[in-house]
């Protein structure tokens, strides 16, 4: 046991030496390893950051490659897509060429802006259109209007009451045919960007003023209050085109004061409220006034306030609606409202009411004043604006005219204005004839001039006269029916002295004359008429009145021996129908509206025809049919339906409603008078058709 003892001893000893050893090995191997581990995190940090690095940059240059390809082409595009629908047309499209979704859109945008040069062609060939048919539609209006104007004046008293009622009827549907005609070719001249800015500087007050006593009297004979506020702090004038903004407010004010029962019209000025939300860019809360029309009528349904602003649209534009218009006003506004760089906003309830604002800016744009004059002309006045009132007596019978127009309806109309006025007065239909004329006359004080002629035109024949140093000073003035924008100052700068559009305004046509001739001579005697031999004077009467005379009224000299009932409530067709057939049936009995035909029915039994017009207010032509086939003895009574365009449609449905037959405005007397006999020699049959064979011929 000691010899193991002594043996395990020394083994203890060694192994504890050898414990020893291994511990310090074990030591220096920790520490080189935690050397070694210190290095590899060391490392790997900086591997971890310069990834990180290289990553970062990896993304700051993706994203600009990005940007540089895909978000920069994109914004690039939006930019020149709104200069191209801003009417820009050498707008340069970006990404042609590219494979991706860049290329496809720049395809797109490229047949856009073909579209667009197309739609600019359309535009324009509409324009001219539109000032052609202008032109056409002026010329017989001009003449119309003239000889309708003096046969109401009836200045020799040999016309009967109602002769001169007929001819004031005559002018005043000549006045709305023309104010129709304005509006279409005003239309055009804002989509043609042709229509000019007249800037002035007016007081705001002024303005609105005038607009009260032109609607006071309108307001009063519909038991409507009307009143006009200004709020405090407004600016005292504006600069804008005030002829413009005025038609804008006066379109506002005859829509409120035609869809107002009862209540209240109100025109207030003031500032928008802060946080309006405007659509043109250009206008923000502080820089614009608001011209607010505000009514309590029958509103406008959400969906239609839109629609309202469409050309010839109407919120009711069914065959029966209530009211009447052409649709063009708030088109036509809405479409000045831009030009003057303002904003029209609607707000409506149904069966409470509407606000109609016109927001104008209180600076005028510098943008739009490149095409605007900053004050009208003295000299131009509208000759459309037909007045009611005697013309200016302007006589001097020592004064020789020349009159230039190709249309002999005119020459016949002017003579008869002129006659009694001038001494002398001259006929030519084209330039040549003209220049004749002023060769062998040297006593011709003035000269009326029409621009559109055969032959040679107004502009060449201007251009002759002015290079005879003779005539250098001749007054001429220009009278046309092309009346679009810059037509004056082309007139103008070709030698005119002064500009009239057609139709002609009688008191505007004395007053030109008395700016351009010299003072009247009270004392001078009348020249004496000659006739000079021009190779084809004109005839003092019209060709479409002797076509007339010799063919139409002949052909319709009946006498039938029944009774008539017109129904229509514009007077003026009721008129006009009751005038003319009094001298051909038996007895002609009128009522303005469905309500008024109803009780002549009853109280009327003699009735044998009626004439009902569909489009009328209160009852249409369609509840009056019906009401009139509820009563036994009216069940099989003829009735005529006039239509207004003569769709087959419409047509069909006044069949199907009870109408036996149908006639399209304007009414052919010929064919009214045609079916007038046919239905009255059936009259008494107890069973009427639903159709006519000579429905297919109205």
């Amino acid at each position: 046991l000691d010899l193991v003892y002594v043996v395990m001893g020394g083994e203890a000893a060694e192994i504890t030496q050898l414990a020893n050893e291994l511990k310090k090995l074990s030591l220096e191997k920790q520490s080189l390893l935690e050397e070694q581990m210190d290095k590899t995190v060391f490392l790997a940090e900086w591997f971890s950051q310069i990834a990180s690095v290289l990553a970062t940059s990896l993304g700051i240059f993706l994203a600009w490659w990005i940007t540089r390809n895909t978000t920069r082409p994109i914004r690039t595009m939006t930019r020149a897509l709104t200069n191209l629908a801003r009417g820009d047309k050498n707008v340069d499209i970006p990404g042609k060429g590219r494979s991706d979704e860049i290329g496809a859109m720049a395809m797109a945008a490229h047949i856009f802006k073909e579209r667009a040069f197309e739609l600019e062609n359309a535009s324009q060939y509409k324009t001219e259109f539109l000032a052609n048919m202008s032109h056409e539609l002026r010329t017989p209006l001009n003449s119309l209007l003239l000889l309708a104007n003096m046969l109401a004046l009836n200045e020799q008293g040999n016309l009967t009451d109602k002769q001169v009622e007929s001819a004031r009827i005559i002018h005043e549907s000549g006045r709305d045919l023309l104010r129709l005609i304005n509006d279409v070719l005003d239309l055009s001249k804002i989509e043609a960007g042709r229509m000019e800015l007249v800037l002035e500087t007016r007081k705001i007050f002024d303005c609105i003023h005038a607009l009260k006593r032109m609607f006071q009297t309108v307001a009063e004979d519909r038991g409507i209050a009307f009143e006009t506020t200004l709020d405090s702090g407004l600016p005292e004038t504006l600069q804008t085109d005030w002829l413009k903004a005025e038609q804008v407010l006066r379109n506002f004010l005859s829509n409120a004061l035609k869809f107002t029962d009862k209540g209240h019209v109100l025109v207030r000025v003031h500032f928008p409220h802060t946080g309006l939300v405007f659509l043109n860019p250009n206008l923000q809360p502080g820089n614009c006034l608001g011209f607010s029309v505000i009514d309590t009528g029958i509103g406008i349904p959400e969906d239609k306030r839109e629609r309202i602003f469409e050309a010839f649209r109407q919120a009711d534009g069914a065959m029966s609606r209530k009211y009447g218009g052409t649709g063009l006003g708030l088109s036509i506004s809405r479409g000045f409202s831009e030009m003057l760089g303002g904003e029209i906003q609607v707000e409506s309830r149904l069966g409470h009411g509407s606000t109609f604002t016109l927001y104008l800016p209180r600076v005028f744009p510098e943008y739009l004043k490149s095409n605007a004059q900053l004050e009208q002309p003295k000299d131009q006045r509208s000759a459309t604006n037909v007045q009611d009132a005697t013309p200016n007596r302007f006589t001097d019978m020592s004064q020789t005219i020349l009159v230039v127009d190709d249309d002999s309806r005119n020459l016949f109309a002017l003579k008869q204005m002129l006659t009694n006025h001038v001494g002398t007065i001259l006929t030519a239909q084209n330039g040549l004839e003209a220049l004749d004329c002023l060769n062998q006359r040297g006593d011709v004080s003035l000269v009326f001039l029409d621009i559109m002629m055969p032959v040679m035109d107004g502009y060449d024949t201007m251009k002759a006269i002015r290079q005879q140093s003779r005539f250098a000073d001749l007054p001429i003035v220009i009278l046309t029916a092309k009346a679009m924008g810059g037509d004056r100052e082309k007139c103008l700068a070709a030698g005119a002295s002064d500009y009239l559009s057609k139709p002609l305004d009688a008191n505007q046509l004395f007053c030109t004359m008395e700016k351009w001739l010299p003072a009247p001579n009270a004392s001078s005697p009348r020249a004496p008429e000659k006739e000079y031999p021009l190779a084809s004077r004109a005839s003092d009467v019209p060709a479409a009145t002797k076509k007339i005379d010799s063919g139409t009224v002949a052909s319709i000299s009946l006498d039938l021996p029944v009774t008539v009932l017109v129904v229509d409530d514009d007077m003026r067709n009721t008129f006009a129908l009751a005038g003319f057939l009094q001298r051909k049936v038996r007895k002609v009995v009128m009522a303005r509206d469905g309500i008024a035909a109803l009780a002549e029915l009853k109280r009327n039994t003699e009735i044998g025809i009626i004439l009902l017009a569909m489009k009328m207010a209160r009852l249409s032509g369609l509840e009056v049919l019906a009401e009139i086939r509820k009563q036994p003895g009216s069940r099989t009574l003829p009735v005529i339906a006039l239509i207004a365009d003569g769709r087959s449609e419409e047509a069909e449905v006044c069949m199907r409603a009870g109408a036996q037959d149908c006639l399209e405005k304007p009414v052919d007397l010929e064919t009214l008078m045609k079916k007038i006999s046919t239905w009255s020699t059936r009259e008494g049959d107890p069973e009427l058709p639903k159709e006519n064979p000579e429905h297919a011929e109205s």
